[in-house]
């Protein structure tokens, strides 16, 4: 029987040549073999962090990132494209721990992950093509640094974490007295907060990442490490057929030797006592018939068996007598009806009160005029960041300025 190598040995016995060209090594410094292996490492836990943070498995982000820390630490001479990738993990590490207050990436404890991660996002303002999606993503960690401690009813943080963004994160004076205001009034579920919630923060930074990965895709050694496991795998499919095919053999050598005598070490005595066993009674004939040969298949059925047919679907129905109804069974069903009938009438009232729209006020027309004028007709979002509209929405903000259009207040 073939004994299986070990998965040391299959990584081993790959062909290393046909998946990297032969290089004269002596001639090369090894330190500069060292940083480039670094830097491929580097870029497999980057591409990892990165793809464990869009399936949103922290504990595998967590391991990738404490890899990429050793591999980082006392390197002092790394490209500025690993820099700004070493900084995007920290980036992402901050703002999957988002919510866990306890944890601390700076040595001031005031300071959240979010808080921590909003000032790594700032030195991406020049790094970051599209300026709508960067001031999108700059101001969801403004809000959700206070939405968070909000949320976990850390009221008197929510305002300190304000006065600290106005103060060292240059925070809008207009967003931070209006979460000023939301937190004052304690409303965990104003539309700001649930519009620009902590979700679709995570979902934006994913939208973010796939941009990252189209102009830098660090996927060298992940390949290689993909036709690696692709050819061990196609040798491990080979080395178990083999295994297949011997261990077939062996158990047909085996029947032949039990069903034949040994050819080459057969005598005179065997041949006498195969030729008495020849005269023995009925019943030992008929226990060796019986015995089968290795492999053949034994009738399940008999072979005149007559094939199972079902039923037909069909029923049949007998006479059905219907019980005649009481007075008292048409009085309940009479007052069953007139209930059902009254709890739909009540839950029409009710839908049509939630339905209920509110009017607009002169104050909501003038911030929605003056917001328009400041950011342009579209930028609804922002508009709503800065102006109080209570629970308004962006749709809401559009179809406003549609009708105001119509109506003629507004130049078109």
């Amino acid at each position: 029987m073939l004994l299986l190598k070990t998965n040391m040995e299959r990584y081993s016995s790959v062909d290393s040549k046909a998946l990297i060209p032969n290089v004269m090594h002596n001639s090369v410094n090894f330190s500069d073999i060292q940083a480039v292996v670094d830097g491929w490492m580097i870029d497999f836990f980057f591409i990892s962090a990165c793809r464990f943070f869009k399936e949103d498995t922290a504990e595998e982000f967590n391991k990738s990132m404490r890899s990429l820390e050793v591999i980082v630490q006392g390197r002092e001479n790394l490209k500025l494209v690993q820099v700004k990738k070493v900084q995007l993990c920290g980036f992402l590490s901050r703002v999957i721990n988002g919510k866990r207050l306890d944890v601390q990436f700076e040595n001031d404890k005031q300071i959240t992950p979010l808080m921590s991660a909003l000032s790594i996002w700032k030195s991406f303002s020049d790094s970051v093509a599209d300026k709508a999606l960067y001031g999108t993503i700059q101001s969801m960690l403004f809000i959700q640094s206070a939405g968070v401690c909000l949320e976990q009813g850390y009221y008197d943080r929510a305002l300190a974490v304000l006065e600290r963004m106005v103060e060292d994160y240059q925070m809008p004076e207009e967003l931070k007295m209006k979460l000023c205001a939301i937190v004052k009034r304690k409303d965990t579920y104003h539309q700001c907060l649930v519009q620009f919630s902590f979700a679709r923060l995570v979902e934006s930074v994913k939208y973010f990442l796939e941009f990252v990965l189209q102009v830098h895709p660090s996927d060298f050694l992940l390949k290689t490490a993909s036709k690696v496991v692709w050819a061990c795998q196609g040798a491990e499919v080979e080395e178990y057929t083999e295994d297949k095919n011997a261990l077939r053999l062996a158990a047909q050598c085996g029947e032949d030797s039990g069903k034949y005598a040994v050819g080459e070490g057969r005598t005179e005595t065997s041949v006498n006592t195969a030729d008495e066993d020849q005269n023995h009674g009925a019943s030992e004939s008929s226990a060796v018939a019986r015995r089968q040969p290795f492999g053949h298949k034994r009738r399940l059925l008999p072979k005149h068996a007559s094939p199972w047919r079902p039923e037909p679907g069909r029923k049949l129905y007998g006479g059905i007598k219907r019980r005649p109804r009481s007075s008292d069974d048409l009085t309940s069903r009479f007052f069953n009806l007139r209930n059902k009938d009254r709890n739909v009438l009540e839950s029409t009232e009710n839908e049509g009160s939630r339905r209920k729209k509110v009017k607009w006020t002169y104050e909501e027309d003038r911030n929605l005029k003056a917001g328009v004028s400041r950011h342009g007709e579209g930028s609804w979002s922002k508009i709503l960041l800065e102006f109080d509209f209570s629970d308004r929405t962006g749709v809401m903000l559009k179809d406003r300025w549609r009708t105001l259009k119509k109506q003629g207040e507004v130049g078109s």
